[in-house]
């Protein structure tokens, strides 16, 4: 059979190639196209374009993008109608495909009698509506259409359900029938995001080399390459990439055969006769079209909207032929109207190529046909010749190799092993029904793993959520919630696995879920979570789900962050999932789906398959007892000063009306001491222990606990007992109160030193430490020779100023001279703040600094924190020229030294040195003068004359500055 024939264009002729899905130019369908038609065409078929030679057309329908499409970023949607391939390949009548058209759309809208719907397969399943009027639909066509669904389903693995609109109707001459299918045009960077984050099962070589933000594309054999930021994908591709829950289910593909054809019917039990034609090659061929095995080329021409579909992804020219992973990304592919020579599909990262011999523009939108059933290609060969058929194995590895590229999962080669040893091949075991295979991977189940789970909790509905305030953390992989420096801040139950949250801000936090989940039937279940960044997911304490950036279940907006399928094959009954993410947002949402096969489709998790664990709230308060438990041993209550170092202290809960336990902790949190029951017959608490002197932290709550550094306490055993307590000291009741269940009392205290660094008599324990460095604040009082000299601050001819005037608190300053007589204190000058403004003789003073309130006398006597620690805060000091800004801490005092220097000379005319020029210089000048003193020898020659004179004048006549 020739693949070329003369074919009739509009309005001009030209050799073409005959073959299924030959369309090579774009145009408007003339008057006379539509005259032959019975009736007026309803919209949206009023719009219809026609593209292709007038043998071979193809209608093209233009339709309104769904509002999950928007979301999705499609940009444009339409139906195309095209003759079934055949022998002639899809040749059709422009009036036939009208037709065609017309009765598809009205089965769409759902206006036809007797519908029916059955689902074939399970993945891909095909949904397959028809009219239930037509007895012979039904009895002769409806069974091999089913043969040749599980067939696909068999091949892939993909949970998605493809819908088609079958009918038989009447057609011209050879045509075999017609097919239509949805395209959408799709941003390609959501194409790709999508190939890349569908499943983490997925072989992603292919999809991880293309380049993300546009692909290069030579159209109309252009020797430039066009950034192609669009792609034109079947409805049915749409979903094996997104998934069910993002491209929600539709018709995807409608085919009409022709009545009139003689059909073979028996499948792959009986070959065709020499005229018949293969109903199940035709039909695998057509379900395989609207799966995206489609190329541009098929429709170019006048196409002003030049665009790629599936199999344009990986077309090379010979020189274009990529040989490294950079050559795939950056490599042109071949668009619509290519020139006639050789060319290739090239799945470079896969390592397959296949050679395509004819490069003519009426290349089909698969590769090219092959007389010899061997080479190449399967049943996706353009021409399906009568009397032929490929049964059973419709497809070849090069049919294969391009719906895996475009998203579909092939089922990997197992059939063949014998997993189980039986001397059977696992195929034949599933076959007939030796083996299950309920995750549908042609392995049995009896040579798989399928996760037990942990058993029903018996606890009720709901979720246990935790949040962690994590200030810095980029990275959820090194997230460790015994790190200090990470606070659990909040425990509770929410209803489900859709939680939208709120928070004051958008800072740093870890959310974590766990929750035991009810798995209805031994399956294989896939699960995708919304998340707002990292994701771990985690069944059965395996990770099977993990993530570096945000995911979305649905597409919103111009996001393209779809979350990825995780999959893990379950028994019936309860499962432990941990679900943890990461979040920098003040209002995350979580949430968690899930789908499989005995599931029927994608839906949120039941809250009757929902149960919590880790959570405990013995105290009712709705909070999970981790967490109060961590405010328990953070909120402590302080007693003060409660003995001396060395020697033994004893705290007892004698007098609590519960069975009691205490533990003592220093203040680094090593555990000292703890007790139980003071004795066999007594259920309060008793410890006895010497301390050094030091702080310290003391617990009290009910049986059961067990304590560990930290401090550190958990509670086993359930929920432990409650009750009102007393708290003695050395046998003197110190508190009392009530403990609820699971929770704690804690308090810290002193014990006291018999040291006194200042000889007053008091310990150094009692005395006030508001700084808290460990020694009295009264012993860091400085000293004369502690002050600090910072040196001249000015001279006796100007008045200079001490002032704390812009610090954040309350100071008092004092100002005394060399002999400690005070000059002057001052507590409010502006404000709460301090300023002394004097004029000094020459000489050394000192000034003393503090907060409120301290008390300055003479002989530089300082006292600080009378009445309470003196207050602290930003210091703004000046003295004289001098300036600074500094933290002071509370309940100190600071002391410096500064000198006050002779006034500097006005000039050298300024003979007695009192900063002015008048006549007490001239008397001096004159008087030295008159004595021959060289005092009056201005230009230094030794001698007293006129030129002195006229020096002096001049340096007079200056004035000071």
């Amino acid at each position: 059979m020739s693949n070329l024939e003369s074919d009739k264009r509009f309005g001009t002729t030209r050799g073409a190639m005959t073959i299924c899905g030959t369309l090579a130019m774009l145009a408007m369908a003339p008057t006379s196209v539509y005259a032959g038609l019975e009736m007026r065409q309803p919209t949206p078929l009023n719009q219809a374009q026609i593209v292709g030679t007038e043998a071979h057309p193809m209608l093209v329908i233009p339709m309104d993008v769904p509002g999950w499409a928007v979301d999705l970023g499609v940009t444009g949607a339409e139906r195309v109608y095209k003759g079934i391939c055949g022998p002639n390949g899809a040749h059709i009548s422009v009036n036939d495909l009208f037709r065609a058209a017309q009765r598809d759309l009205q089965l769409l809208d759902g206006n036809q009698r007797g519908t029916s719907t059955q689902v074939f397969g399970e993945s891909p399943a095909f949904a397959v509506s028809y009219d239930t009027t037509d007895p012979i639909f039904q009895v002769l066509y409806l069974p091999v259409v089913q043969s040749a669904a599980e067939y696909i389903d068999g091949q892939f693995d993909n949970r998605v359900e493809i819908g088609a609109t079958m009918a038989l109707g009447t057609f011209d001459n050879d045509v075999i029938g017609s097919a239509g299918s949805t395209r959408f045009t799709i941003p390609w960077s959501v194409y790709v995001e999508g190939l890349r984050r569908q499943s983490l099962r997925e072989d992603a070589r292919f999809a991880s080399q293309l380049p993300f933000s546009s692909i290069p594309v030579t159209y109309n054999a252009s020797s430039s390459a066009t950034a192609e930021t669009q792609i034109r994908v079947t409805a049915a591709q749409l979903r094996a990439i997104f998934g069910d829950n993002v491209a929600p289910q539709g018709q995807a593909v409608s085919i009409t055969f022709n009545s009139n054809t003689s059909w073979n019917f028996l499948g792959c039990n009986v070959e065709p006769a020499s005229g018949q034609q293969s109903l199940i090659d035709v039909a695998v061929h057509e379900f395989t079209h609207a799966m995206g095995f489609t190329s541009q080329i098929a429709e170019g021409g006048g196409n002003s909207a030049e665009q790629i579909q599936g199999l344009d992804v990986a077309r090379f020219r010979a020189n274009n032929l990529p040989g490294s992973s950079a050559q795939f990304a950056n490599n042109p592919r071949i668009g619509e109207s290519f020139t006639g020579e050789f060319h290739f599909y090239s799945s470079f990262p896969t390592g397959t190529s296949t050679l395509l011999e004819s490069g003519d523009g009426n290349q089909p939108s698969h590769l090219n046909y092959i007389s010899d059933p061997e080479d190449k290609l399967g049943v996706m060969d353009p021409v399906i010749s009568r009397g032929t058929t490929r049964c059973p194995i419709f497809y070849s590895q090069n049919d294969i190799q391009p719906l895996d590229d475009m998203g579909w999962r092939p089922v990997a080669a197992f059939g063949f092993n014998d997993c189980n040893g039986n001397g059977n091949p696992d195929i034949v075991d599933i076959a007939l029904g030796i083996s299950q295979d309920v995750d549908h991977d042609s392995i049995p189940d009896e040579c798989e793993s399928f996760s037990l789970g942990a058993g029903d909790p018996s606890t009720n509905s709901g979720v246990t959520r935790t949040i962690f305030e994590t200030p810095g953390l980029t990275d959820l992989s090194v997230f460790d919630p015994a790190n200090p420096a990470y606070t659990p801040v909040a425990s509770v139950v929410v209803a489900d696995m859709s939680d939208p949250m709120s928070f004051p801000n958008s800072n740093t936090r870890v959310i974590q879920y766990e929750f035991s989940m009810f798995a209805p039937a031994r399956d294989e279940y896939a699960f995708r979570v919304a998340h707002p960044d990292d994701m771990f997911l985690i069944i059965d304490n395996i990770v099977i789900g993990e993530s570096e950036r945000s995911g979305r279940i649905q597409h919103s907006g111009d996001s393209s962050e779809l979350s990825s399928q995780s999959f893990m094959q379950l028994e019936a009954g309860w499962h432990n999932v941990f679900v943890q993410v990461l979040s920098n947002e003040a209002t995350p949402f979580v949430r968690m789906v899930r789908e499989s096969r005995s599931l029927g489709g994608w839906q949120d998790i039941p809250t009757n398959n929902l149960k919590w664990i880790n959570f405990a709230d013995c105290d009712g308060n709705g909070q999970n007892d981790s967490i109060d438990l961590l405010d328990d041993l953070a909120n402590t209550i302080d007693l003060g000063l409660v003995g001396e170092g060395g020697v033994p202290i004893q705290f007892d809960t004698f007098g609590s009306n519960f069975d009691t336990e205490m533990a003592l902790w220093d203040v680094a949190g090593t555990l000292i001491a703890q007790n139980d029951d003071s004795s066999p017959s007594g259920r309060q608490s008793i410890i006895t222990q010497s301390l050094a002197a030091g702080q310290y932290i003391l617990a009290v709550n009910g049986y059961n606990s067990v304590y560990s550094n930290g401090p550190g306490l958990d509670f086993v055993g359930g929920c432990s007992v409650s009750g009102s307590y007393m708290l003695n000291i050395d046998s003197v009741q110190a508190i009392s109160g009530s403990i609820p269940p699971s929770r704690v009392h804690t308090f810290v205290f002193t014990v006291g030193s018999s040291a006194d660094c200042d000889g007053d008599g008091i310990p150094d324990s009692q005395e006030l430490d508001c700084d808290g460095n460990g020694v009295p604040d009264e012993c860091e009082i400085p000293t004369l020779a502690d002050a600090e000299f910072v040196g001249i601050v000015g001279d006796s001819s100007q008045a200079i100023t001490y002032s704390t005037c812009g610090s954040s608190f309350d100071t008092e300053i004092a100002l005394w001279d060399e002999s400690g007589n005070l000059i002057e204190a001052n507590d409010d000058f502006c404000g709460l703040q301090s300023e002394i403004t004097r004029n000094l003789e020459p000489g050394i003073y000192y000034a003393a600094i503090a907060g409120y309130n301290a008390f300055f006398s003479e002989n530089f006597g300082i006292e600080i924190n009378i009445n309470g620690c003196a207050e602290g805060g930003e210091l703004v000091v000046q003295l004289g020229d001098l300036d600074d800004t500094l933290s002071w801490p509370s309940g100190r005092v600071g002391l410096i030294s500064f000198e006050v220097a002779e006034p500097a000379g006005c000039n050298a005319a300024d003979l007695n040195m009192d900063g002015q020029l008048n006549f007490f210089d001239v008397s001096v000048f004159l008087t030295a003068y008159s004595a021959n003193d060289l005092a009056a020898d201005f230009n230094n020659d030794g001698q007293l004359n006129f030129f002195d004179v006229s020096i002096f004048l001049s340096l007079f006549g200056q004035g000071c500055p």
